[in-house]
């Protein structure tokens, strides 16, 4: 034969005068309604459907009332979570189970309880009323109440306590007033009772695991839509290492990932991360930090048909992203790789982004991955190239151009090393220092001193026409005098035909080759001669073979500078410009890894996205999402504002 027995009902210490005692209350002690479990682990289950706050939070708070009558105390006893229930009914079922009921009662909550002819108890549900303002773990606010304060009194009326007459302790019959969380430290009081009914059969209490977050700091900047990427720590005194277990939240974009490190990017704003973990006696612990994280830029969208390498060098899509190749024909996403994706081209065609992959095929992108499929031709018609100009006849690279484009659509370039690339692949082994287009033909002036035509699939010995006969170099123009790398043109020619450059780590190339070991930031063609301006900050000559040191003539007199002039005020690179030429003659450029270069060489550690010339004075906008001013020397933060 089962038995009810009378609710319990817990009250505000305010605005009600009326309380239901059922039970006598001896004000010396604790009090029990006379009943235990039979088990050491009740099952209860959440119906979290309520009106104030999200499912997610009412099952944690209501966890988290129950862990306290294991976590803080010896009993042997625990409340264990065991699911959702879509149970509304304070009825006889043999299932323990919590949930809201939005009536006029003026109770917050109440337990009802069952127990079989030993005394046991067999059942046992909680009701709250949603007469009262719920708020979980934090926010709370006027009148409000949080649901884990109430759910601990509740659950001491489950496992058979009694309302006490001990005022501040968590089993008195009414709560301490609104936004209150005392309760949910027991009191000695409260030991005392779930102890008798439940005696300890250890000595030793549980407790919380250690939370800690190695990165990113507390306080870091990102710009927006960047990857962040979070590492942490957990142990437990009683359950070993849980680094694992680490749950990750953000109090703007909710649960972000779970484990020891986490990668992902998070909206704009300020951000509380939260670190948790919660072991095995249901104790939970946790730590914090705080990021910010910037607005998006507004960027305008590239013109339909934009092409990188071949017409720009890179693309904005619809959505504000920007594409570009990185190293080993990554295609970039905002910096990043974009779902693995490798290719020679990007093209942006009715609004969709192309790759033209190193597989030789065409690649759409479908906003988290890559399909096959070509771009519309121009006239409306699916092809697997996009539509371009073969280049001129006579075309030569890099004296008149950048680049070739042959009668099959292929673009023709010199890389790294003097390599001959078609379609930004290498051509099968070919190296020259200048490829020319003529006759329909590709032709390449090898790192042998010798001219190589291609065949279409490689070299055979062979030199281009020129007026009607065969000679060993194409007709070049001389650079006109007071030209200077990088200020005025990105190439000289001399007077040989020789073709002068800067390369990598600031080497000064002839014909793509070092030359005798030179380096600097300009290059000057001043009366029929190469002047080089050194990473020592000195002039150098070319005698023909090497370098002796000798500054060139401007004006008649002698000068450590060239004539430059200063770029227009509120030029910013990339939007309006390539490069940046401050008052001193600097030129001011964007690297790889985005690494701010001044004349070639990087300008105090810094790196950013944008340079902009305000006033006479250089700003960078930095990769954390700040902008910096260059003082000269190196760089001062003035913060996230454009100046």
């Amino acid at each position: 034969m089962m038995r009810q027995m009378m609710r319990r009902v817990l009250t505000l210490a305010f605005g009600l005068v009326a309380i239901l005692f059922l039970l006598r209350i001896d004000v010396s002690g604790y009090v029990t309604n006379g009943h235990t479990w039979g088990t050491n682990q009740v099952l209860y289950y959440v119906n979290p459907t309520n009106i104030y706050i999200s499912n997610t939070a009412a099952i944690s708070a209501f966890q988290n009332g129950a862990y306290p009558w294991s976590s803080q105390t010896l009993a042997n006893i625990q409340l264990v979570y065991g699911g959702t229930t879509n149970g509304t009914s304070l009825t006889l079922n043999n299932k323990n189970e919590v949930f809201f009921r939005n009536d006029s009662s003026s109770y917050v909550g109440e337990t009802y309880w069952w127990y079989d002819y030993t005394g046991h108890l067999v059942d046992a549900d909680m009701v709250l009323h949603e007469n009262w303002q719920y708020y979980a773990g934090s926010g709370c606010t006027g009148s409000g109440i949080y649901v884990e304060d109430v759910a601990v009194h509740e659950f001491g009326h489950v496992l058979g306590l009694g309302h006490t007459g001990v005022g501040g302790a968590t089993m008195y019959p009414t709560m301490p007033g609104a936004c209150d969380m005392t309760q949910m430290t027991l009191e000695s009081d409260d030991i005392s009772g779930i102890e008798s009914l439940y005696p300890p059969t250890s000595v030793s209490k549980n407790t919380a695991p250690t939370v800690s977050i190695s990165a990113p700091g507390n306080g870091a900047s990102f710009a927006n839509g960047v990857t962040i990427s979070f590492a942490g720590s957990a142990s437990d005194s009683q359950d070993g290492n849980m680094t694992s277990s680490i749950a990750w939240t953000s109090s703007i974009d909710g649960a972000i990932g779970s484990g020891g490190t986490i990668s992902r990017s998070l909206s704009a704003g300020s951000h509380v991360i939260t670190a948790s973990a919660r072991d095995s006696g249901g104790l939970t612990g946790s730590t914090q930090i705080t990021v910010s994280v910037a607005a998006p830029v507004s960027l305008t969208a590239s013109p339909d048909g934009t092409v990188v390498p071949t017409t720009a060098t890179q693309i904005v899509d619809n959505n504000g992203a920007i594409w570009t190749i990185g190293p080993s024909y990554s295609i970039l996403r905002n910096g990043a790789s974009a779902a693995g994706g490798i290719g020679t081209k990007i093209q942006w065609q009715s609004s969709t982004i192309y790759v033209y992959g190193t597989d030789s095929n065409w690649w759409q992108w479908t906003g988290s991955g890559w399909t096959k499929g070509a771009p519309p031709a121009s006239g409306g018609t699916t092809g697997g190239t996009t539509s371009t100009t073969t280049s001129a006849d006579g075309t030569t690279v890099p004296t008149t151009a950048s680049q070739i484009i042959d009668n099959t659509g292929a673009v023709w370039t010199i890389g790294a090393s003097s390599i001959i690339l078609r379609n930004g692949a290498p051509a099968a082994g070919g190296y020259g220092t200048k490829i020319y287009w003529k006759s329909s033909t590709i032709y390449v002036w090898g790192t042998d001193s010798n001219w190589w035509q291609w065949t279409g699939s490689g070299w055979v010995k062979g030199a281009p026409p020129s007026g009607g006969t065969t000679g060993g170099t194409t007709s070049t123009t001389t650079s006109a005098d007071g030209t200077t790398v990088p200020t005025t043109a990105s190439q000289i020619v001399d007077n040989t035909g020789a073709i002068w450059t800067i390369g990598a780590g600031s080497a000064i190339l002839r014909n793509g080759v070092p030359a005798g070991g030179g380096y600097g930031t300009k290059i000057l063609w001043q009366s029929s001669t190469i002047y080089v301006y050194g990473t020592d900050s000195n002039w150098w000559q070319w005698t023909g073979s090497g370098w002796v040191k000798g500054s060139p003539t401007t004006g008649g007199t002698t000068g450590g500078t060239t004539s430059t002039t200063a770029s227009a005020d509120g030029t910013m690179v990339p939007t309006t410009a390539t490069q940046i030429v401050d008052n001193n003659g600097a030129v001011w450029t964007i690297g790889a890894s985005y690494a701010i270069l001044r004349n070639g060489s990087p300008a105090g550690g810094g790196y950013g996205t944008k340079i902009y010339w305000k006033t006479s004075t250089i700003y960078c906008y930095g990769t954390d999402a700040n902008w910096y001013r260059w003082t000269g020397s190196s760089w001062v933060n003035i913060g996230p504002s454009q100046p």
